[in-house]
């Protein structure tokens, strides 16, 4: 859909999708109160993201052109949006000088997280470009110095900076495989970047590491420390045949949720035992995403004060970056496997897919499988 259809605005206050093809017009959208002056279509290209000159995201149904929701406002000044590969996600940026990059849940409307890029002392801060990664796991963003910076979306962290560029880095793309960056420049500069940080062609270099190096690896990834992480993610990927055995004996699929006992401990949130409410509230906490359909079901129902205080805070644990290390140590165990994409990562994908609809760990294994079952075949 997205290869046939071009969406167009201009400052008449109109947006047009078109049929390239045809070279006709499909539908005019109702005039906008302002100038359209940004566009991008999601992934499957069921909807259109667009600002206007109030600053406020517009999402739009490409197929009735009514507006879906609205996100943010004014006080954004958004200039700048991108939609994540999975169509959930919508990263903004301000186009004044203002460093701060958002990133928006479509389904909400609701702000999820913030990047700040670094300031610079030499010129303004406006982010000029903003892209995500092919399977939505970084978003990437540049500012008018040259300079291009790496995020991991699932935590939050910086994975580094990019310096080769003499102007202004005005766009950015991924390789299918996400391993390769190019950015272009003002300077008339394109400029290709290997993201994985081992080798400067699509495929990485395999390794041999000893039991107490991948047991190093299997705590690195886990860290903190994003950077730190994402090399032990690449060193991990080298060396598919000894990390794909040893991850097997440590990831697990996460078991199905006990409505029952979820249930008895949203009871014992209204206990009229303190301990007894403080016990309920970090068991749910360890379960909270396998609770998290149960906890929002009690929230709706009108529970007493107490127990919606208890709920609302176990749910904004949910929101933003993952700063849980078995978290992260998981999601970014996904990724090795996806990267790896031998029959035996595969085969563990698919087992850690099988496991709790509701857990981050079974809906990273079953992203990862669907974006290798439509990645293009690359050549040797």
């Amino acid at each position: 859909m997205l290869s046939s259809i071009l969406a167009s605005a201009s400052s008449d206050k109109t947006l047009c999708l078109w049929d390239v093809a045809k070279g006709k017009l499909l539908r005019q959208f109702p005039a906008f109160q302002e100038s359209v002056w940004c566009l991008t279509f999601c992934s499957d290209g069921k909807a259109l993201a667009c600002i206007s000159r109030d600053s406020a995201i517009g999402l739009l149904d490409v197929t009735t052109g009514k507006e879906l929701r609205r996100i943010g406002d004014a006080r954004q000044g958004n200039s700048l949006i991108a939609f994540s590969p999975d169509g959930k996600t919508i990263a903004s940026a301000p186009g004044d000088d203002n460093r701060t990059i958002t990133l928006w849940e479509l389904a909400t409307g609701k702000e999820a997280m913030r990047f700040q890029q670094p300031p610079d002392p030499r010129s303004a801060d406006a982010v000029l470009a903003l892209a995500f990664s092919p399977d939505g796991r970084i978003l990437v963003s540049s500012r008018r110095d040259g300079m291009v910076y790496l995020w991991e979306v699932a935590s939050g962290k910086n994975l580094g900076q990019l310096r080769g560029h003499l102007g202004e880095v005005q766009a950015l793309a991924f390789s299918a495989d996400g391993r390769v960056l190019a950015s272009g420049s003002a300077d008339t500069s394109v400029l290709l970047w290997d993201v994985t940080g081992r080798t400067l062609i699509s495929r990485v270099p395999s390794a041999r590491l000893a039991r107490h190096e991948l047991e190093s690896l299997w705590s690195s990834i886990a860290s903190d420390d994003a950077i730190r992480a994402r090399q032990a993610l690449w060193e991990l990927v080298a060396a598919a045949e000894q990390s794909v055995p040893f991850m097997k004996e440590r990831l697990r699929p996460v078991g199905l949720v006990d409505a029952q006992r979820i249930a008895q401990l949203l009871l014992e949130l209204d206990s009229a035992v303190f301990a007894d409410r403080e016990k309920a509230s970090r068991e749910l906490e360890r379960q909270a995403e396998l609770a998290e359909p149960l906890l929002r079901k009690t929230l709706a129902g009108d529970p007493s004060p107490e127990v919606r205080r208890r709920i609302e805070g176990l749910l904004s644990k949910l929101q933003g970056p993952v700063t849980s290390s078995e978290t992260l140590r998981s999601v970014r165990a996904v990724e090795v496997l996806e990267h790896i994409a031998t029959p035996e990562a595969h085969e563990l994908l698919r087992k850690l897919a099988a496991g709790g609809a509701e857990a981050r760990l079974t809906g990273e294994a079953k992203a990862a499988l669907e974006r290798l079952r439509s990645r293009p075949r690359l050549h040797d």
